[in-house]
C-alpha cells in the first residue's frame, strides 16, 4: 500500500509522522487541534490486499476531510457501511454451509477482515478519546464496535462448528474402524475352528491309499469330530492371544 499524495497540505507535525512511502498501520496521529485518521478498507478476497483511507479532521475549520476531499463523513460512514455489508454476507453464508469445506471457505475470508475491523474500532476508540465532543466519532465507534463484536462471534461460531465436524468426522471413522476390527476378529474365530477339520479333510481326501477306503463309518465322524475338538482348541488359543 503505496503512500499516495492527496490535494492537501497536512501540517508539518502530522508530516513528520508518516512514513515516506506508506501511511502503515490503522491509527490516529493526534497533533494540536488537527486529527490524521489512518483506516484501512475492506482486504481483498483474493490478494488479501487493502487500501489506505485517510481522514483529517482539521483543526482550522472542524471539517473532516478524506483523502484530500472535502466528503470526509460520508466517506466514512460508506467505509463502515462495506464491512456491514460483507458481515452480513457471511453471516447467510455461515447459515447455510453444509459441509466443512465451506466453513473452511468462510474463515479463511474472515481471518483478514476480523483483524482490520479489530484495528479499525481501535483507531476510531483513539479518535473518540483524543475528540470526546465529535459526535461523528462517536458515532463511528460505537458502530465500528458492534461489527467487530459480530465478526468476533461470527468467527467463534465458524470456528466451533468446523471443529465439531472434524470430530464428529473423526468419531464416524474411529467407530467404522472397530466395526472392521470386530469383523475381522469374527473371521478370525471361524477360521481357527474350521482350520483343522479343513486340514485333515485335506490330508484324507488326497488320492493316497491310506487303509481307511472301506473302513466304518465310524473312522469319518471320529476324524470330524476330532476335527472340530481341535478347532475349538484353535479357538481358545486364538481369544487368548
Amino acid at each position: 500500500m503505496r503512500r499516495e499524495t492527496y490535494n492537501w497540505r497536512l501540517p508539518d507535525a502530522i508530516k513528520h509522522r508518516l512514513g515516506p512511502d506508506t501511511y502503515g498501520r490503522q491509527r490516529i496521529i493526534h497533533e494540536g487541534n488537527d486529527l490524521l485518521m489512518i483506516l484501512h478498507s475492506l482486504p481483498d478476497e483474493t490478494t488479501r490486499e487493502r487500501d489506505h483511507m485517510v481522514f483529517w479532521l482539521r483543526g482550522t475549520d472542524g471539517k473532516l476531510l478524506c483523502n484530500g476531499a472535502s466528503n470526509g463523513p460520508f466517506e466514512l460512514r460508506t467505509l463502515l457501511q462495506s464491512y456491514e455489508n460483507k458481515l452480513e454476507q457471511l453471516e447467510q453464508l455461515e447459515e447455510s454451509a453444509e459441509s466443512s469445506d465451506q466453513l473452511f471457505d468462510i474463515i479463511e475470508q474472515l481471518v483478514p477482515i476480523h483483524r482490520a475491523s479489530k484495528n479499525l474500532y481501535t483507531t476510531l476508540q483513539s479518535a473518540r478519546e483524543a475528540f470526546r465532543d465529535e459526535s461523528l466519532l462517536l458515532e463511528a465507534r460505537d458502530s465500528a464496535y458492534e461489527q467487530h463484536r459480530r465478526y468476533e462471534i461470527l468467527f467463534s461460531d465458524c470456528k466451533t462448528a468446523l471443529d465439531y465436524r472434524i470430530a464428529k468426522n473423526a468419531e464416524i471413522q474411529l467407530s467404522k474402524a472397530n466395526e472392521a476390527v470386530e469383523a475381522q476378529h469374527r473371521l478370525n474365530i471361524l477360521a481357527a475352528i474350521f482350520f483343522p477339520l479343513t486340514a485333515l479333510a485335506t490330508i484324507f481326501g488326497m488320492n493316497l491309499a491310506h487303509g481307511f477306503e472301506k473302513q466304518t463309518p465310524l473312522i469319518f465322524w471320529s476324524v470330524f469330530i476330532a476335527g472340530i475338538g481341535l478347532g475349538l482348541m484353535m479357538k481358545r488359543w486364538v481369544m487368548k492371544r
